[in-house]
């Protein structure tokens, strides 16, 4: 060995010997982790703590300088670690794992990225920690985990692999419940992989929110939510959306403007440190409605607009409404048409539209008690022009849910959605089979969105959401709203069942009063529950897992692609000679009146309409209903689809 030592150059022989003292690797390894660090802070963490050790450390340090291992930086007064000595601590690590397997023995690569002996113990503390296994049961899994483990004489023994073991005798065992528990959140690596290469992908902040997107979403279906619930949105019985923030933030928000901006720090301790020192009034108004943004999964309707954005000419709302754009917030601006300078917002907003691609934030027009025909030439430009127009009565967001709540600050839960031709196809076109489906399918998606609303509160109340935190109480009466979505009623009634002319609309109603009814019977218990036709992004999987179950033959046309329909859609041909009194006009009330959540409607036109039959037909509709404007291709299958006839 020495005759070896003897052959190697003489600067190697020096370093060799240099790392060869653990006090020196010590350095080494403080500096790599740290970066640079001060004479007193190194010496400490190297543990040379009295000045009677000075000498010593003194000492180490310049062998480690002598051999360009650190470098002091004389500027700063601070040690770095070179190049080189990054190199040798990188050698120093591939041969402690090389002996570490040489030697015979099991070591583990944990999570927290080290090396550690085997040791079954912390298996069994895992099952009893983390998966809540009786003691007696835990200990039975450890002992076969350990044999498989000592039988299979890996050298590559990992923290997952482990895992998948325990995993493995847990389902060997029957133990499913204990199994979920104990199961690895992730991806598999060629899904990241593939990901990673994907051309499509923009940046790491997309990669981060995409695996973290993943993760919570599998935490949702195997940990959080009730077996049978899981199952139903697997099967397709039912549609769960913003599964990743399910537990986290509610879907929809209405908020004031005003309560934003007063007694911020009260609330956030982050958001003042965001406005700019001197707090102009349109950055101190996008920057908080960002915020306050993160503390839904969909939109966030603002009250109180005019207030907040006193004395800021339209150049300046334009431009806070651009900077919420972009940092990806959905905001819908409730705007009065009663309120004063409604015509330099609107106007704001028209210049907001007009300088992005696809807008992000909408105006939700109130007409009030004078109506729209006023501004409808207005909210027809401005919807022509790409802007994104609601008109509705009322506290309302652009998907059509409504608020009654009467407070300043309310949130509703939304995301779960029943398939209703699912349940029409199981009736078998017997209509009372069919409502007593829904009303046992209702029972379960209540309790679900019971227990979201407590896991919110909960995560609320420990400072995930700080907005929330400070303006609302969960366990006010209407604060938080529990809203039950039907989807695919007219495919339902008049696709599946075949009831056609006026019976379908009739059936449609007991068929919306039947949910309102278990409804009810949750709002005596004191709880705020209610249910809405609204749009949801899972109505398309939804068609396809039934062209899956009954064959694709069975699903009606005009649903492949578009989905099932959600809401109404009501063509500007159609509003152009409505009437108050028109048949269709009351089947509109009707339906809105039963659905106490929300209906959504869309008032579609085409590229081609001219401006002003659209003007004309938010004049016929506003009186009615709510309704979203939205421009739709010539060829769109559902340009002229009703949702209820």
């Amino acid at each position: 060995m020495d005759d070896e030592l003897k052959e190697m150059p003489a600067r190697v022989q020096l370093i060799l010997k240099t790392i060869a003292n653990p006090k020196r690797l010590s350095v080494l390894r403080a500096l790599n982790a740290k970066g640079s660090l001060p004479y007193s802070e190194l010496k400490s963490m190297v543990g040379y703590r009295t000045k009677n050790e000075s000498g010593k450390f003194a000492y180490h340090l310049r062998q480690l300088r002598r051999q360009a291992l650190v470098f002091p930086n004389k500027n700063e007064k601070q040690y770095t670690i070179t190049n080189l000595g990054k190199l040798i601590l990188n050698m120093v690590k591939q041969v402690e794992e090389r002996s570490v397997v040489d030697s015979g023995q099991m070591y583990v690569r944990t999570s927290d990225m080290s090396i550690e002996e085997f040791n079954a113990d912390k298996i069994l503390q895992s099952l009893v920690r983390e998966g809540r296994l009786p003691t007696e049961l835990a200990q039975r899994v450890t002992g076969d985990v350990e044999g498989r483990i000592r039988k299979y004489e890996t050298n590559h023994l990992s923290g997952p692999l482990i895992r998948e073991l325990v995993n493995t005798v847990l389902l060997e065992m029957g133990q499913e419940e204990y199994r979920n528990r104990m199961t690895r959140l992730g991806m598999p690596a060629y899904d990241v992989q593939e990901m990673l290469t994907d051309n499509t992908v923009a940046g790491f902040d997309t990669v981060a929110m995409t695996v973290g997107r993943n993760v919570l979403n599998e935490y949702l279906l195997t940990n959080t939510l009730p077996k049978d619930v899981a199952d139903m949105h697997m099967r397709g019985d039912i549609h769960i959306g913003n599964t990743a923030g399910w537990s986290l933030v509610p879907d929809t928000l209405f908020a004031r403007a005003p309560d934003m901006l007063d007694g911020t720090a009260s609330w956030d301790a982050q958001t003042p440190r965001m406005l700019p020192e001197g707090g102009s009034a349109p950055a101190a108004l996008a920057a908080v409605l960002e915020r306050v943004s993160w503390e839904a999964s969909g939109e966030v309707v603002v009250d109180g607009l005019a207030d907040a954005a006193q004395g800021m000419s339209s150049d300046e709302l334009a431009g806070a409404l651009s900077f919420i754009h972009h940092c990806g917030a959905d905001v819908a601006l409730r705007i009065p048409l009663e309120s004063d300078d409604v015509a330099g917002m609107l106007a704001a907003y028209r210049d907001y539209s007009l300088t992005v691609e696809a807008p992000r934030v909408r105006v939700v027009v109130d007409p009030g008690r004078d109506g729209a025909d006023r501004f409808a030439d207005e909210l027809a430009a401005i919807s022509v022009a790409g802007g994104m127009v609601t008109v509705a009565g009322g506290r309302a967001a652009g998907n059509g849910v409504v608020d009654s709540s009467g407070l300043d600050t309310a949130t509703k839960l939304h995301s779960m959605t029943i398939n209703l031709p699912r349940l029409a196809y199981k009736a078998d076109r017997d209509e009372r089979y069919f409502r007593t489906l829904l009303s046992v399918r209702m029972a379960p998606v209540i309790s679900a969105l019971k227990e979201r609303r407590k896991d919110i509160a909960d995560i609320t109340r420990r400072g995930l959401n700080p907005f929330l935190a400070a303006k609302t109480k969960y366990d006010e009466a209407g604060s938080t709203q529990l809203l039950v979505n039907l989807v695919g009623l007219r495919e339902a009634v008049a696709d599946v069942m075949g009831f056609a002319g006026e019976k379908t609309h009739r059936v449609c109603l007991d068929t919306i009063a039947t949910a309102a009814g278990a409804a009810k019977r949750e709002r005596r218990a004191g709880l705020s529950v209610d249910v809405c036709m609204i749009p949801s992004k899972g109505s398309a999987r939804l068609v396809g897992l039934d062209g899956r179950e009954y064959g694709k033959r069975k699903i009606p046309p005009a649903a492949w692609g578009a989905g099932y329909c959600q809401g109404r859609t009501v063509d500007v041909r159609e509003a152009i000679i409505l009437k108050r009194s028109d048949g269709m006009a009351a089947e509109i009330r009707e339906t809105a009146t039963l659905l106490g959540g929300g209906l959504y409607t869309e008032l579609a036109y085409h590229d081609d309409t001219p401006k002003a039959d659209i003007a004309e037909s938010i004049r016929r509709l506003a009186p009615i209903c709510g309704f979203t404007l939205l421009r739709r291709p010539p060829a769109h299958p559902a340009a002229l689809r009703s949702g209820l006839s």
